[in-house]
């Protein structure tokens, strides 16, 4: 959409709320003259706050509770205590006269299409100018790619399919130069639609000629819709293609302990069904076709395996009080890994596995401070050490009298004054110098687990001065481009922890698997969250796709059905994360969630996946079903491994023998005692000491 046709739509939304926003106005301003006409005494005041509102939260809200309780019983409006039962007559007579319809007046245009507009229409409004700058994204890109002539990887399924265009196997066999008779497509549950209809061709070519093919996939582990993966489409394409094998669920499980698989399938199952029926709950209205669609593929008869793998296992379910959650599993992690120690259990076998990379972050440091030794690439970002964090704030306030910087620093180096000499006298030096000279004023390097990091970044830095000009300005803006992705290189090795998000963790599998957050959301979508939406209404199609924010309001807009299909999809997405994750041990899992709450009117809270599955076992043990290693009740990590079965021996690997983060000493030369080097014929007439001096010839 070019950007007059955007400001042209804006303006017609801009109307139409206006629009709305008079009517209400012109209705309110009626209710207030007709409350003039009664006494102070007459109404009760809590039925009549609507008149004290905004247009806009009435039109988004609707009615209040109370205002829908005088209109269904009318009584409730005026006040009857001191009055004659002929002046109530009279009272209640005039409120029907005078109030009631106005109320119902005001009720109708907020059921009637001129709300449904408004808040349509306010909802694309909220987004819009995020059309306009896409769009100049989208050019800047364009453009540069056709200058540099390349092509985004993003952009090659579109490219694809408008070459293939609906042509035939022939044609593209053609342009490829190959020819292929068998195709066997995995993770199929992760595939686009858009990717389908290149493939889609081929694979009906191959039928046609009775070529055998294969595909697999779990709809369970569908966790990339981020990356426009569709988990419907395996079901569609079994319709769609008839002569090719697919594997969608497996009978048979050859990797993973009995006990973690009969666990699992009972939790999953508790788990999906307690989703269905809250969302049939919640929106009753809806089609319950794709809802049904999850509970079957988490049903009985499509979960169940046989174990294959003669080992018992062990599950581990664990359960803190919301107020010191973190903190309790961090001890309870801490506690379960040295029982792994005293167990004689190479902890290269354990892998923590968490949903968010600040997640890592924390277990990392809390594990290093600890002693432990941690392999990760996701939980070691060079940025998050306050000791790297503080000496780019004195880089930018060398370049810059950054404000910011300033409060920073002062909330995070005491007595940073008595400095000021140390800093200037660093910020004479290059770059790598005046990084070291402030590690060491600083002592920046003795803060809790600092070595790794401030080695990592100093490694960083060197790096950047042997390919760039050594300039501070141009450091900033290398380290912005960096800071995200930069991290401590930590290879596997023996005894080292490993740490990874759980979407880096699909396909993998691991002896003992440790979750230590298991406290993500079940459905939540957040404020910066987008919906993109198709409009089927005039005038709001005019632009085939907007985008808006997911809020409960849009339940009462043309994005209805936008909305809770979203909310289905968030819910899924929670549901095969968790799948997922308590599917990747082997042997051994433990898994720390928060107990659930209840709120003044004791009414059971649950907000996260850890409380949700505290909620289910709670339920099963009040009806005597008993779990033998679950339980919602315990306090303390179990450290009796009495009852565990011993691990069976580590499969034999070649592993990598690079050293492995540990906390460690900082190492580092003060300046005044480096080596200087010189150029004996520039320096001929200098007197230096020749002790310290290295001749370059």
């Amino acid at each position: 959409a070019n950007k007059e046709l955007i400001r042209n739509y804006q303006q017609t939304l801009e109307n139409l709320c206006q629009l709305a926003i008079q009517q209400v106005c012109e209705l309110i301003q009626h209710i207030k003259q007709a409350i003039a006409n009664f006494d102070k005494d007459d109404l009760n005041s809590n039925s009549i706050t609507i008149i004290h509102k905004q247009p806009e939260e009435i039109l988004k809200k609707g009615l209040n509770a109370t205002l829908i309780n005088v209109l269904n019983d009318k009584a409730t409006i005026y006040k009857k205590t001191g009055k004659t039962k002929a002046a109530i007559k009279e009272l209640e007579d005039k409120c029907n006269y005078q109030l009631i319809p106005l109320f119902k007046n005001l009720q109708q245009l907020l059921e009637s299409p001129i709300t449904y507009d408004y808040i349509t229409a306010d909802a694309i409004l909220g987004k819009l100018y995020s059309l306009g700058i896409l769009q100049d994204i989208e050019t800047q890109i364009n453009n540069t790619n056709q200058k540099l002539g390349r092509l985004p990887i993003s952009a090659i399924n579109q490219l694809i399919y408008q070459i293939i265009d609906g042509q035939d196997a022939p044609f593209i066999y053609e342009r490829i130069g190959q020819y292929y008779n068998h195709y066997m497509i995995d993770e199929f549950q992760d595939t686009s639609t858009l990717q389908w209809q290149n493939f889609k061709p081929l694979i009906e070519e191959a039928e046609a000629k009775e070529h055998d093919n294969m595909i697999v996939g779990d709809v369970k582990q569908s966790i990339y819709r981020f990356r426009n993966s569709d988990w419907h489409l395996l079901n569609q394409v079994q319709h769609d293609i008839h002569n090719t094998e697919f594997a969608s669920g497996m009978n048979k499980n050859w990797r993973t302990a009995r006990q973690i698989i009969r666990e699992n399938e009972k939790l999953m199952q508790l788990y999906c069904q307690w989703m269905v029926t809250q969302f049939k709950n919640k929106y009753p209205n809806f089609d319950t076709t794709p809802v049904d669609e999850i509970g079957h593929i988490y049903s009985q008869d499509e979960m169940s395996q046989e174990p294959k793998k003669k080992y018992d296992g062990y599950f581990h379910l664990q359960f803190f009080d919301h107020k010191n959650y973190e903190e309790s599993s961090l001890d309870a992690l801490t506690q379960q890994l040295q029982a792994f120690q005293e167990e004689k259990i190479d902890l290269s076998r354990v892998t923590i596995l968490t949903r968010f990379s600040r997640d890592a972050e924390q277990i990392a440091k809390h594990l290093i401070q600890n002693g432990f030794a941690v392999q990760s690439s996701e939980g070691l970002r060079i940025a998050s050490h306050v000791s790297v964090q503080i000496i780019i704030q004195l880089l930018k306030l060398s370049v810059a009298d950054e404000s910011t910087a300033q409060i920073y620093l002062r909330d995070s180096v005491e007595n940073l004054e008595q400095y000021a000499t140390l800093i200037n006298k660093a910020q004479q030096l290059p770059l790598y110098d005046h990084i070291q000279a402030l590690i060491d004023g600083l002592k920046l390097h003795e803060r809790e687990g600092a070595t790794p990091y401030l080695t990592a970044f100093q490694d960083l830095v060197f790096k950047f001065t042997q390919s760039k000009v050594a300039d501070t300005n141009l450091f900033l803006k290398y380290w912005e481009q960096k800071q995200d992705k930069a991290t401590i290189a930590a290879p596997k090795t023996n005894n080292a922890i490993t740490i990874m998000n759980i979407h880096s963790s699909k396909g993998l599998e691991f002896d003992i698997v440790i979750i230590p957050f298991f406290n993500w959301d079940l459905a939540a979508m957040h404020k910066n969250d987008i919906i993109w939406c198709k409009p089927n209404t005039q005038p709001f199609n005019t632009l085939p796709l907007v985008p808006v924010y997911p809020s409960p309001t849009l339940l009462r807009s043309y994005f209805a059905e936008d909305y809770i299909q979203e909310q289905l999809a968030q819910y899924t997405d929670n549901l095969n994360l968790t799948y997922v994750a308590l599917t990747r041990a082997r042997y051994r899992i433990y898994i720390y969630g928060q107990q659930y709450t209840t709120n003044s009117k004791k009414e059971i809270q649950i907000n996260n996946v850890g409380q949700l599955f505290s909620f289910l076992i709670q339920q099963q043990l009040d009806d005597n079903l008993t779990y033998t290693s679950l339980n919602s009740t315990d306090t303390d990590t179990n450290t009796d491994c009495k009852n565990i079965p011993p691990l069976p021996p580590k499969e034999q690997k070649q592993e990598d023998k690079n050293i492995h983060i540990k906390e460690s000493k900082y190492i580092s030369t003060p300046l005044n005692d480096r080596l200087v080097l010189h150029n004996r014929q520039a320096d001929e007439n200098e007197k230096d000491d020749t002790e310290n001096i290295v001749e370059l010839g």
